[in-house]
């Protein structure tokens, strides 16, 4: 205990120096100790941050008004997620381009993907959504009320009269627009969309599809899925970075794209450190510790209905449970007993996974008859790899006894050391790959969505990622 002491001073001191990155780069800007560890300087990050800052992200969208999964996109994600919420809506530059996979014949006549009534529902937006180009959130209310009444084949002209007047458009506005939409204001606004479209639709070709400050990429598309998150994410990563004096790059994208493409990696970073990171993590499951108090609610029902669904049977991640250390505490308490009973288990039980499953077992069955105390004698206790019928009897002498609380100070005092860059300030408390970031914490509700980006590995197509989810009709 003194020499701990003693020594956490010194240790707190030191830089930690990982000798490799086995983060995602979605976290490498958010602590300099780990863009140091993981780029290998401060260069990239702030050249970063000095080319977006103080910007909105630019974000576009190629989408069709008749395309059952643009409409789901719009009405299900996009709207609730994103230009719904009035704080999110000043750090984005939203514009929605209503052409999608459209042609023009011979003659040059526009041939919509989905037919004459998808076409004049592409023209009546590109004139709805001009009239209401610096009102961005009655432009999102008009997008999302139009697109959700074209779900159920609703005649257009219709719809947007409709729409215009819940989202209180005047009358003479109203009247402009569907002049627009039927003369040559809408051919000429349909052509700027079709230009715009032509700049984010790479192969492979469809919609909807999004491009994020002038770049598109396949592995942009999933981010549809939980596309209000991440906006909120990559602010928050921009205003963590400290103000420098470097000069901008030409890296206008999130760190997440940096190794996605060899163009945005000139842009941004450098193709040796996005093949050392490929090579480190390349095969390996990703680790997702929780460190969780079983006295609170909802880190329990967080677990037990989040994490156990999603990531108990993954061969992606391996899931790892930890019980926050609480050495001090009213041993006549239940609360300070259950503690008690788990720290024991986790002292006894070294393997990561059969550790998880025995905890999982005490928080699911805590409730039944005799309390957690119960659960692990009657049902827990038989879940052990290697099964030793010692164990039962040791783990109740250890939470009967003062053993649990040296264990419960031991792990406390090791957290002090080894909860780095960042000590925990919430429960559940996540680490990824042993990296302990207050910045991950924001992504707790979707992981289950990152975790199919994040991971590389034989036999795993990255850029099929949510694929069927945000484009349901190619499966």
């Amino acid at each position: 205990m003194k020499l701990l002491l003693i020594l956490l001073p010194l240790l707190l001191q030191v830089t930690p120096s990982f000798s490799v990155c086995d983060l995602p780069p979605d976290f490498w800007c958010d602590h300099p100790k780990i863009a140091l560890a993981c780029t290998g300087s401060l260069k990239y990050c702030d050249e970063y941050k000095a080319a977006r800052s103080h910007k909105p992200l630019k974000l576009r969208l190629a989408f069709e008004a008749g395309c059952p999964d643009s409409q789901q996109f719009v009405v299900y994600r996009l709207f609730p997620q994103l230009l719904s919420k009035r704080e999110l809506l000043p750090m984005v530059d939203f514009k929605a381009l209503p052409w999608g996979l459209a042609k023009r014949d011979y003659e040059n006549r526009v041939r919509c993907h989905h037919g004459a009534r998808e076409c004049s529902g592409n023209r009546l937006l590109s004139c709805g959504l001009l009239y209401y180009l610096y009102n961005s959130e009655k432009a999102g209310k008009l997008l999302n009320c139009f697109m959700s009444s074209m779900m159920y084949k609703a005649v257009p002209e219709r719809t947007m009269v409709q729409c215009m007047e819940r989202v209180q458009t005047p009358p003479e506005a109203q009247a402009s627009i569907l002049h627009c939409a039927q003369g040559s204001q809408g051919d000429d606004l349909q052509k700027v969309d079709e230009i715009e479209t032509s700049k984010i639709l790479n192969n492979p070709r469809f919609v909807p599809n999004i491009g994020i400050n002038d770049h598109s990429h396949i592995h942009m598309q999933a981010y549809q899925m939980f596309i209000g998150d991440k906006v909120r994410i990559w602010n928050r990563t921009l205003a963590l970075i400290a103000p420098t004096h470097t000069p901008p790059s030409r890296c206008q994208l999130p760190p997440d794209f940096w190794c996605s493409d060899p163009v945005f990696t000139q842009e941004c970073y450098n193709p040796t450190g996005c093949s050392s990171y490929y090579n480190t993590i390349y095969g390996r499951p990703i680790n997702l510790k929780f460190i969780y108090d079983s006295n609170l609610k909802h880190s329990v029902d967080y677990i037990l209905h989040y994490l156990k669904p999603h990531f108990r049977k993954d061969p992606k991640v391996v899931l790892e449970l930890e019980p926050a250390p609480t050495p001090k505490c009213n041993h006549k308490d239940i609360r300070c007993q259950e503690h008690a009973l788990q720290e024991c288990v986790a002292s006894r039980i070294q393997d990561p996974q059969e550790r998880t499953t025995l905890l999982l077992c005490l928080l699911e069955y805590r409730n039944t008859t005799g309390g957690m105390r119960g659960a692990w004698d009657n049902r827990c206790h038989y879940l052990q790899k290697n099964f030793n019928s010692n164990l039962k009897t040791s783990v109740q002498k250890c939470a009967d006894s003062a053993e649990w609380e040296t264990y419960s100070v031991i792990r406390a005092e090791s957290h002090q050391l080894k909860l780095s860059p960042d000590p925990k300030r919430s429960d559940p408390w996540l680490m990824i790959n042993n990296h302990s970031l207050n910045s991950a914490q924001a992504y707790q509700r979707i992981l289950h969505y990152m975790i199919c980006l994040w991971y590389r590995g034989p036999n795993h197509d990255r850029d099929s990622c949510w694929r069927c989810s945000y484009e349901a009709t190619h499966c």
